[in-house]
């Protein structure tokens, strides 16, 4: 009788397949504050078949929020380069080199790595021979602030400073600096007259592979493209009847609050896709949601609201 032994199975280790957390701190934070992963599983949860998907009001404004620190923290990011704008002078070279130390020693101050070389020669620039080890970090943002206040200053009067800063050179370079310095101002003018960025008028339009060239057939096609896409809506469904009369063209009136409520009933002859889509436009129920959510979504916004709301919004963002 022989006695078959099977090799024990092998564990196999799957965490390889589990995604890491992200690194990214605005993603870490926009989790916890607004439960992303909470709200993720609520959502999967509520879902029904045949039944129209309910979405927290938290949640629909979560995407526009978190879009706009994006763009902000990806603005702060970009690397902005504007050179030739402040002239060079010792009286405004000197403060930005401070500026450049006491970012550095607050860097160093909140514990984030600052090589030796690094330090040794932001400092030996910025002309600093006090120790500095020894300063809190409140004292050295009120430095930081400071030769930020000295550098706005001498901003003020860089031509001047630029002045002085050429008389002390020898007569040879200050005549080549000053006809350098004169071509790249007057190349730099005549670029702002011939460049792109000069407004330029319109001499040719294509349209359904016609070209026009005049200007009777310029403005004659234009008008006509604007007039079929501001004229577009009018063959929906809800610009013609019987929908029409049922909602007119603001909506405020009975059809559109049982619409919200989930008791309109379409006309006979509505479209079918019409009819399907002002089923799945009722308002989602909150009965099971969080308390914080139970407040109810306003039906209707007066245009001087709309106006106010537009004016606070922000041009970069799109959000208030």
């Amino acid at each position: 009788m022989s006695l078959l032994i099977q090799p024990a199975l092998k564990l196999v280790d799957y965490s390889f397949m589990t995604p890491k957390p992200p690194n990214n701190t605005l993603t870490v934070i926009s989790e916890q504050k607004y439960h992303l992963r909470q709200g993720q599983f609520r959502l999967e949860a509520s879902i029904r078949f045949g039944h129209p998907c309910v979405i927290n009001n938290n949640n629909k404004r979560l995407k526009p929020s978190i879009l706009s620190k994006c763009m902000l923290l990806a603005e702060k990011k970009c690397r902005k380069l504007k050179m030739g704008t402040i002239g060079f002078s010792e009286a405004t070279e000197h403060p930005k080199l401070r500026i450049a130390f006491w970012e550095t020693a607050i860097r160093r101050r909140k514990g984030l790595t600052v090589g030796a070389s690094l330090w040794n020669r932001k400092k030996r620039a910025a002309q600093i021979s006090e120790l500095v080890d020894h300063l809190s970090l409140d004292t050295s943002i009120l430095r930081l602030q400071a030769a930020r206040k000295e550098y706005k200053k001498a901003k003020k009067n860089h031509k001047e400073h630029r002045i002085k800063f050429l008389e002390q050179l020898n007569p040879k370079d200050r005549a080549r600096l000053k006809r350098k310095e004169a071509q790249r101002e007057l190349a730099q003018a005549s670029k702002r007259i011939t460049g792109k960025s000069a407004s330029k008028g319109v001499t040719k339009v294509e349209h359904n592979n016609r070209e026009c060239t005049t200007r009777e057939e310029i403005e004659s096609t234009l008008l006509q493209v604007n007039k079929d896409k501001y004229h577009s809506s009018e063959i929906t469904p809800y610009l013609q009847s019987p929908l029409i009369d049922e909602f007119g063209t603001k909506g405020g009136t009975v059809a559109s609050s049982a619409v919200l409520n989930g008791t309109y009933l379409p006309p006979i002859g509505t479209d079918p896709d019409t009819s399907l889509l002002l089923q799945h436009l009722r308002r989602p129920d909150t009965s099971n949601q969080p308390p914080e959510s139970l407040a109810t979504p306003r039906t209707s916004i007066t245009t001087d609201d709309h106006i106010k709301g537009w004016r606070k919004a922000n041009e970069r963002t799109w959000t208030v």
